[in-house]
């Protein structure tokens, strides 16, 4: 016979009396031949025995006797022993939609109970009831202390209340639902780090922000006398030493006494140094070289008034290493910076180098020599050298190729292959190379680039809907036209018919329906023509005015051209693409567009 079969012919067994209720489940489980997890324990009652001193021999307790495990006092005397039996019944296992355990804490101080993911259950009296002796029996099970039951009731109440209204639960919940009584644990001296708990904060100058919680000493404490929970006595402890705290702060961390422990927090934002149990925050740090190996990046400074100076200024060496990366109010690195790397910052000064796959964000950024990519409300650079810059305002010392995309380009000396995108106004001091590309257009605006290509994929989509809406609306229009007459007809004949109360067939009527509904389809069409067409014109007034600027733009050569180079204005709606290549000039140095947007004008004199 399986355990199926058994199961179902399982009687519930009462056991009036015994010390490990587990042990009796295993045994019935044995001698009846079944799987002990299709058995469960249910407690019936359990019984106190104590043995004290003047007691020496362990007597049962009445129900009237039973007030001493409310006494934490008399909980905490060494001489005091306590054990418990129990009535129980093992029955067949219940399905159930909710699982739970128990668990005991590292010295048995405390008891927590965890209501398992994926578990489906119920806010209500009956569930409660049902819980709470099913964890009453798995304490029977561990051999748990029972005391302050209504409590432990309490807290499981409270636990179903939260989680009432999910309909499974999404992960574990988990309370603590009992613990010792008398004193509390012994408490060694420690100095405990919380940002070396903090993975984004596993680095040698982690960023902090005002008011972070950096660390806690806990001060000696005597562990008091008391009873775990299960039942066991806990003698007094002292401390193995009265250490003193070691860590040492300066005016940057804010000290708080607060009894038994001391907590430090930052007073102000910015790079936390920590050596040696000295403890401090800096705003500014100098450091001879950033490297993911040695000092590792420095993130999270961006909104903080930080500062960081690198001093490595050797010209075969990288004063930001490959793949490095820092974030600070500041930035100001004496040498060049490596592959992969990246600055983030308000301010960026680079007197090096900048490798190809280089990046940097700043407000402002001024580079000596630029090979990477840079984007910035504002650029200055020494000498270009195939990088990339996208800004609002640029000025170029030495421009040796690259691309650079902004509002405002200044070039002070031009030499051969810089490509340059303009949106309002491109100056050159003195060309000394050539072909060179420029182009004035919207587009080049970096601020409204992303704007301008989601408004022009919207006109685009919505001129494609609009000719097919509108060539749909001409061929029934045409369709109309054509049927009008023999519709005009037909209407006469019924109105005729119906004076003389003479019936017109069914087909001619029909005809006649027929053509009210294309009437009304067309006329439904018409709207959805016109609403589109407001739609289009809304967003054409949107990209007219971002190219605006770009209609009044000028690229000036303040020495004339020299060599060959191409000058385009590229203009977006309607679509234009005006193209020049400047003839060599000293006089005529200036090219923008005329009034009609038609031609390109090379002009004398100033903008």
């Amino acid at each position: 016979m399986g355990d199926k079969a058994k199961i179902l012919t399982f009687q519930p067994l009462f056991i009036a009396d015994c010390e490990e209720p587990q042990k009796e489940l295993e045994k019935i489980a044995q001698d009846r031949k079944i799987t002990p997890a299709l058995l469960e324990v249910k407690l019936q009652e359990v019984f106190y025995f104590l043995k004290s001193e003047g007691k020496p021999h362990f007597e049962e307790l009445k129900e009237s006797e039973l007030g001493f495990l409310e006494d934490e006092e008399f909980l905490s005397r060494p001489d005091v022993e306590i054990r418990q039996r129990f009535a129980i019944i093992i029955e067949p296992q219940k399905e159930r939609k909710y699982s739970f355990s128990l668990r005991l804490g590292e010295d048995f101080r405390e008891l927590f109970l965890t209501l398992h993911k994926g578990s489906q259950i119920t806010y209500n009296a009956v569930f409660l009831e049902e819980l709470f002796e099913r964890v009453r029996a798995q304490k029977a099970i561990m051999r748990v202390l029972f005391r302050q039951e209504a409590k432990e009731r309490e807290r499981i109440a409270s636990l179903l209340k939260e989680l009432q209204n999910l309909p499974f639960l999404d992960k574990d919940y988990e309370i603590l639902l009992a613990q010792s009584a008398g004193g509390g644990r012994c408490v060694e001296a420690t100095l405990i780090f919380h940002f070396q708990e903090d993975p984004a904060l596993q680095r040698r100058f982690p960023t902090i922000k005002e008011g972070m919680l950096l660390a806690t000493f806990l001060k000696p404490q005597k562990g008091g006398a008391g009873r775990d929970c299960l039942g066991n006595y806990i003698p007094p402890k002292e401390p193995s030493a009265s250490a003193q705290n070691p860590l040492r702060i300066d005016e940057s961390i804010e000290e708080r006494d607060e009894g038994d422990k001391i907590n430090y927090y930052a007073k102000e934002s910015g790079y936390l140094l920590f050596e040696e149990y000295r403890l401090s925050i800096a705003q500014k740090i100098e450091v001879e070289e950033v490297d993911l190996k040695t000092t590792g990046s420095l993130l999270g400074g961006l909104d903080a008034p930080t500062s960081v100076v690198v001093k490595e200024n050797h010209y075969l060496k990288e004063a930001l290493g490959d793949g490095a990366k820092i974030e600070a109010g500041e930035v100001e690195i004496a040498g060049n910076i490596g592959s992969g790397s990246e600055i983030k910052a308000n301010r960026v000064t680079i007197s090096g180098q900048t490798h190809q796959t280089s990046k940097i964000h700043a407000q402002s950024a001024s580079i000596e020599a630029h090979k990477g990519w840079v984007e910035a409300d504002e650029v200055k650079v020494m000498r270009l050298e195939a990088g990339i810059i996208r800004a609002q305002k640029v000025h170029i010392e030495h421009a040796h190729g690259g691309k650079v995309y902004a509002k405002e380009i200044s070039i002070r000396f031009l030499h051969s292959n810089l490509q340059a995108f303009a949106s309002e106004k491109i100056e050159i001091f003195e060309i000394m190379g050539e072909d060179n590309k420029f182009t004035l257009t919207p587009e080049a605006n970096p601020k409204i680039q992303s704007r301008l290509a989601t408004l022009l994929r919207s006109f685009e989509e919505l001129s494609a809907a609009l000719k097919t809406k509108i060539k749909k609306f001409n061929e029934e229009a045409k369709e109309i036209k054509a049927l009008r007459p023999l519709a005009t007809k037909i209407k006469a004949m019924i109105d005729l018919n119906r004076q003389e109360g003479v019936g017109t067939p069914a087909y001619l009527q029909e005809k006649l329906k027929s053509y009210i509904n294309l009437l009304k389809y067309t006329q439904a069409h018409k709207e959805e023509i016109e609403k589109l067409q407001g739609e289009r014109h809304a967003l054409s007034e949107e990209i007219l005015s971002l190219q605006a600027p770009t209609l009044a733009s000028y690229i000036w050569s303040k020495n004339g051209w020299k060599g060959y180079n191409e000058v385009r204005f590229k203009l977006l709606l309607p679509p234009k693409d005006l193209f020049i290549a400047p003839k060599t000039s000293i006089h005529h140095g200036l090219l923008r567009l005329d009034e009609h947007q038609q031609s390109i004008l090379n002009q004398k004199g100033v903008p």
